[in-house]
């Protein structure tokens, strides 16, 4: 039979990280969901400066919605999914799907996502030292992402700031304690108020990039599992 599919963005501010990076987890992800995942290795900062990254993930999206048959996908049963700045592209993605005419997600997941690059959050600083990811090091991707702070204010840089969201597909959006916090819940707010149905997976014991280290840590490898139920749930 046709199975599901995802396609996944892997974090590191647009600038770092690697599909090699998350094989692991969406190895495990495949495995337990029983769905075909494809891994976007999409271009990085600063040499593939913003939209290179964006527009990366809207061809890749596009090219799996077109080859669901090669790949023996299930079209209606598709969705996409992203940790941190693969979050910000999972939700560009299901933003330009409608935008651009292209198939809409059925549900996108999106793991302690920067969904807003202008960095106006409180938690950016009020988690931003001590807890794994600095307010230095945002900026420092941001830097080698933009070219421009006043990109930061586009949709396809920030899709957190788009004004109409209606529409969009079924989210599940996880936050932890993160600098990226606040905008997570933002974004999450707005689609509740546009009609959107959205699941929020608070992890309050784990901060940014817990996914990863669900191999060493008891606590994330049971937040990737609750994860993983509700991803079997919904897609």
């Amino acid at each position: 039979a046709a199975l599901p599919g995802i396609l996944f963005m892997h974090g590191g501010g647009f600038t770092i990280g690697s599909v090699a990076n998350y094989h692991g987890v969406v190895s495990w992800l495949a495995d337990q969901l029983k769905v075909v995942i494809v891994s976007l290795d999409y271009r990085l900062g600063p040499e593939h400066p913003y939209p290179s990254a964006a527009e990366d993930a809207i061809a890749a999206w596009q090219w799996l919605c077109a080859n669901t048959d090669q790949l023996g996908l299930n079209p209606a049963r598709l969705g996409v999914m992203g940790d941190s700045a693969g979050g910000n592209l999972a939700a560009v993605v299901s933003q330009q799907a409608a935008r651009r005419g292209l198939p809409k997600p059925k549900l996108q997941c999106l793991i302690c996502p920067t969904v807003e690059l202008r960095m106006t959050a409180n938690s950016i600083s009020r988690y931003g030292k001590g807890f794994g990811l600095t307010i230095e090091l945002i900026k420092w991707f941001r830097t080698h992402y933009l070219e421009s702070v006043t990109q930061a204010s586009e949709i396809l840089a920030s899709p957190g700031l788009a004004e109409d969201v209606k529409g969009q597909p079924a989210t599940l959006l996880i936050t932890a304690t993160d600098p990226l916090r606040d905008e997570g819940l933002a974004y999450a707010e707005k689609l509740q108020a546009a009609g959107v149905k959205v699941t929020h997976l608070d992890f309050p014991r784990l901060i940014h990039g817990f996914i990863g280290m669900a191999g060493v840590l008891p606590a994330a490898r049971k937040a990737l599992s609750e994860i993983c139920q509700n991803l079997a749930e919904q897609l």
